[in-house]
């Protein structure tokens, strides 16, 4: 009988996208919600002289589409490679940091002129009654968020993925999988940076305001229906890369050159930057950036207060920088050498 306690997530990277593989790694930390149906049943409106709409036999599915949001309500790094070359860019190869330490650095810089590689995975899902299995998984949204906490409590990150796939299918769970390591995105360790132009990403931190991010990378991949002998997609395409940072800010001068910004259309170049303060081996330690440019679109003085202290709001809205060519960047550094 099917029980709350033995439900669990694992992927495995396809090699052909569309081809389902076994699972060779756990997804920790999810929340593991009703799995998606992947079809609607159509019932034609039969008109034959009776009191019913539809008559058996005449209904049927005439095309399959699985999609559902991955919740992590304890982000760790060790997730985000395979999620960056979902949806943003694929096919990368990670640079060790230290040698012979696998602090791996993936680098997601997306073209904004030329196809970004992305990769696909098969997903499998269930609990100890039944598994299921999506292959061509791929996203279409990453959400990453956090905020800092102000007494003892841990200041979790939160994902948000919404995943897509071609169709839901009953399988055996992938067994003999290790426990995955999870190394927190805590929040706590966020660093904020703002510059006037990409090339000076990183160089001038603004100290003393960050209270909170929210991420968001949208438009990323998305299924191309396309006529064939198959009720299932076999192409995918990616869109815009649309980005977004919103920040929240203690109240100071520091917001308020971000609110000049704002009315002014000033483009800036923003950096997030979090360290879990976790060394890989002897290497350096897991880590987090997140870089956009672009311009505030609002930023709202006053928005709340914690405690008599203010608290302002600004939203980034990324856009392309014509002198670096460059809209946003994902870099993450972790103990993860493959996908």
């Amino acid at each position: 009988m099917g029980s709350t306690y033995f439900r669990k997530l694992q992927f495995g990277k396809e090699t052909t996208k569309g081809t389902a593989v076994a699972a060779d790694t756990m997804i920790a930390h999810a929340e593991i919600p009703p799995v998606s149906p992947d079809s609607i049943v159509h019932r034609p409106s039969a008109n034959l002289g009776s009191r019913s709409e539809s008559i058996l036999g005449h209904s049927y599915i005439g095309q399959k589409f699985w999609q559902q949001t991955l919740t992590i309500n304890n982000a760790y790094f060790q997730i985000l490679p395979l999620l960056g070359s979902l949806g943003i860019i694929g096919g990368l190869t990670p640079a060790e940091q230290t040698a012979s330490q696998n602090d791996m650095l993936w680098d997601f810089d997306p073209s904004l002129t030329a196809a970004n590689a992305l990769d696909a995975m098969t997903l499998e899902m269930g609990d100890d009654d039944q598994a299921y299995e999506v292959e061509y998984v791929m996203m279409n949204r990453l959400r990453i968020a956090g905020t800092v906490n102000q007494a003892q409590e841990v200041s979790i990150s939160t994902i948000e993925a919404d995943l897509f796939g071609r169709q839901v299918s009953p399988v055996s769970f992938t067994g003999g999988l290790s426990v995955p390591s999870t190394d927190l995105v805590n929040a706590k360790m966020a660093r904020l940076y703002k510059d006037s132009a990409w090339a000076d990403l990183g160089n001038t931190e603004l100290p003393a305001v960050l209270r909170g991010f929210d991420v968001e990378f949208a438009d990323l991949a998305h299924a191309k229906h396309l006529g064939s002998a198959d009720k299932f997609f076999t192409e995918h395409g990616q869109g815009m890369i649309a980005s977004r940072m919103m920040l929240t800010l203690e109240r100071g001068s520091e917001s308020d050159a971000t609110w000049d910004d704002f009315r002014a259309v000033t483009g800036r170049a923003v950096r997030l930057e979090i360290d879990s303060g976790v060394q890989i081996g002897t290497g350096v330690n897991h880590k987090l950036t997140v870089d956009m440019i672009g311009t505030f679109d609002p930023v709202t003085p006053m928005s709340s207060d914690d405690r008599s202290n203010l608290i302002d709001v600004g939203d980034l809205v990324s856009e392309e920088d014509q002198t670096s060519g460059k809209r946003v960047r994902m870099q993450v550094i972790t103990d993860v050498a493959a996908i």
